[in-house]
């Protein structure tokens, strides 16, 4: 199965966010519901459907603060680390 992007050319012209199956013949497309999640091979990330295709936007390690728990922050860290580590989160490049 694959992802349909933007701007597709030949069969998959007019399918974009659909999924394409092979199905021996010839291909078939889904329209994606709002909800349905897929694992995005290339990009190493999930993706769910609202409207259009999304990634989970990885949030800002917690700081600051007048009272500060530091095994809080420990977990929330290795928590982060391991739905970053799942590909929960979009993929940001860094300068």
């Amino acid at each position: 199965m694959y992802r349909v992007l933007e701007n597709a050319t030949n069969e998959w012209l007019n399918h974009d966010e659909e999924i394409a199956i092979w199905l021996g013949e010839a291909w078939e497309f889904i329209s994606p519901a709002n909800g349905m999640m897929i694992f995005d091979q290339m990009a190493g990330m999930q993706l769910r459907y609202y409207g259009n295709w999304q990634a989970a936007v990885e949030p800002a390690a917690p700081s600051g603060g007048t009272t500060i728990d530091t095994e809080a922050r420990a977990t929330i860290d290795s928590l982060i680390e391991a739905l970053r580590n799942a590909g929960i989160f979009e993929k940001v490049s860094t300068p």
